[in-house]
């Protein structure tokens, strides 16, 4: 498994940045399909800063972006399944799991190998440690 550990916000400014060039679009002409798209206030710098990862893109502007782009929240994430993605200080997945929850694919989740979620929850503890639904899908 690769050992390197991105961040969702650097995995996602490649992936919108990828999508858009695959796309044949410039960034201007991004901005307008995203403004179109009910993202009013995207101009080209703002789209240049979502690619480097210099603006932090909320829920609702991935799930604007992959309409807009034509494309699921799980397209835009761009590198290896096996690649580390934090999502917090003390929590990360690989890219393949980040990619199953946003497919909503509950069998992908649910078969997914245990290595590939680094969570609290997941890690050996001394003590009693509360159960839920993800972990128990983990384990399956």
């Amino acid at each position: 498994m690769a050992t390197a550990t991105r961040s969702l916000r650097d995995v996602l400014a490649a992936g919108v940045r990828t999508v858009r060039q695959q796309q044949g679009l410039r960034q201007e002409e991004a901005a307008a399909r995203l403004r179109a798209h009910g993202l009013t206030s995207w101009l080209r710098g703002t789209v240049a800063q979502a690619e480097t990862g210099s603006r932090r893109l909320s829920l609702e502007d991935l799930l604007l972006v992959a309409l807009a782009y034509e494309v699921t929240p799980a397209e835009l994430l761009t590198g290896a399944d096996d690649e580390w993605v934090e999502l917090a200080p003390e929590a990360r997945l690989t890219l393949g799991a980040v990619r199953a929850l946003l497919s909503g694919d509950r069998e992908s989740v649910a078969h997914r190998d245990r290595q590939a979620v680094d969570v609290a929850a997941t890690r050996p503890t001394t003590g009693p440690v509360r159960s839920s639904r993800f972990n128990q899908a983990m384990a399956a």
